[in-house]
Order: C-alpha cells, then sequence, then structure tokens
C-alpha cells in the first residue's frame, strides 16, 4: 500500500452531533452561519456509523434469460450515534416529546405527541491524525429509536439515537447527506 492511500484514508471516531434550525443551508451559509446556529445534542462515543443501502431491479431477457439492465429501485440512509452527552432542550428537538423550562426546574413530557420533527443535522468528527474534521451533512434527519435513558451508578451512560435520513428534493449532488473532508 501506498503511502498516499494511508494518507487519504479515514479513521471514524468520536464527534459531536448538532441540530440546525431551517433558517441554515448546510451548503450555502457560512461557516459562521451555521457555527451560530448549531444545537448541540452531544458528544458521541465513537459508535456513530452511517449505512447505505440500496434495492436493486433487474432487466432479464434475451435467450440464457441474463441480465441487460440493472435500475436502483430505492435507497435507505440511517445514521446511528452514541451519544454521552445529553440536553433535553436539545433533545426536544428531534423527539416526540415536550420540554418546559422555568426559573426552578426543566421538564421533559414524553407521550402523546404523534409526529417526530425532520431536522437538519451536522455530525463533526475531528481526526486524531491530523485535527482536520470530518462533517456529515444530513439534510433531513428523524429520530427512529425513541428514548432509552439509563441511569447507571458506576458507569457512563450512551443514549443511543438511529436516524433515518430523508431526501432533500431541493439538493443536488447528494441530497441525503454530504461527506466533507478537510485536507
Amino acid at each position: 500500500m501506498s503511502n498516499n492511500n494511508n494518507e487519504n484514508s479515514i479513521l471514524f471516531g468520536a464527534g459531536e452531533l448538532f441540530v440546525l434550525p431551517d433558517s441554515v443551508d448546510l451548503d450555502e451559509s457560512t461557516e459562521e452561519e451555521i457555527e451560530e446556529a448549531m444545537l448541540k445534542i452531544g458528544e458521541s462515543s465513537g459508535e456513530s456509523t452511517l449505512n447505505y443501502t440500496q434495492e436493486f431491479y433487474d432487466v432479464r431477457g434475451g435467450v440464457g434469460n441474463d441480465i441487460l439492465a440493472s435500475f436502483v429501485t430505492s435507497e435507505e440512509v440511517m445514521f446511528n450515534a452514541g451519544v454521552c452527552t445529553l440536553d433535553m432542550k436539545v433533545l426536544n428537538e428531534i423527539s416526540s416529546t415536550y420540554y418546559n423550562e422555568d426559573e426552578s426546574k426543566r421538564t421533559l413530557g414524553i407521550g402523546g405527541k404523534r409526529t417526530v420533527p425532520v431536522k437538519q443535522m451536522l455530525f463533526v468528527h475531528t481526526k486524531r491524525q491530523d485535527g482536520k474534521k470530518l462533517k456529515l451533512k444530513m439534510y433531513r434527519a428523524q429520530n427512529r429509536s425513541g428514548l432509552q435513558l439509563t441511569f447507571n451508578p458506576t458507569a457512563e451512560s450512551v443514549f443511543n439515537f438511529e436516524f433515518k435520513l430523508l431526501s432533500d428534493p431541493s439538493k443536488t449532488n447528494g441530497n441525503i447527506v454530504k461527506i466533507v473532508e478537510e485536507i
């Protein structure tokens, strides 16, 4: 393997997960505008994955009933993150919950809400090798995992989130997710 291949390889690990308001455009807004609008969901424990799968339809024909063409009929993109820090107010942005805060307490109500918000999300991984950023720009993400809050007195808890990434018809050249790596 050449040294150039090592320089281009990506070692995934921990990162930070953010939700962004619709008023920010992940492709057109400046870095400063994006950073100012980011709401931090939490920090991942290093177990973040992006899964892209496709279903195909094969067209068969000819004497041998060979595959003459193949077309993608559907695609699915899932993003999973194990988050070890959490902000209840931001959690409300990605869950079917109710949030309230006053001068003495914060309250997160669960149950009775039938819709789960679809939000822009940004996952930022800082590479250990050189400190450069790897960003996953998710245009329309919906939390499909619900909530599981574990309170362990002897170890940190990890909150596992699974997001289905939906397509954004207003985007081109990657309308579900874009991966941007600083070089």
